[in-house]
């Protein structure tokens, strides 16, 4: 992940959608699990989603603000399992922030169709 921003100026601000998982693994006995995404970036604390109950296919339609200090940033997205006590990790995803850009100060405003990216860490899920 990117270090924090260290006084270098912000050059926008990415709107991050976390849509949906799809097919996580079951991390639950007798029911399916209860995801949440972990979102970190730039070394700040992490942000989270909220928990979506009993569901492997959660919809989240989370929206998350972040600051841009360079292209080279990375996001890092982690699904947990929420537990009574602790979480579960059910996978992660590193994005480069590169990956919104589309040239040099021409950031993408919308996608023409979500994205799926695979979850790395597990045998399956998006």
């Amino acid at each position: 992940l990117a270090s924090p921003d260290r006084g270098f100026p912000k050059i926008g601000k990415l709107l991050i959608i976390i849509e949906k998982g799809e097919n996580l693994a079951d991390r639950d006995i007798g029911s399916e699990s209860d995801p949440f995404v972990e979102l970190s970036f730039g070394g700040g604390e992490p942000t989270e989603s909220p928990v979506i109950q009993d569901s492997n296919n959660p919809v989240w339609n989370w929206q998350c603000d972040v600051q841009v200090a360079s292209a080279h940033q990375v996001i890092r997205i982690e699904v947990y399992d929420e537990d009574p006590i602790g979480k579960d990790f059910m996978g992660k995803l590193d994005l480069p922030i590169s990956d919104a850009v589309r040239s040099p100060g021409e950031w993408i405003n919308s996608p023409p169709s979500s994205p799926s990216y695979p979850l790395e860490g597990v045998k399956h899920g998006s």
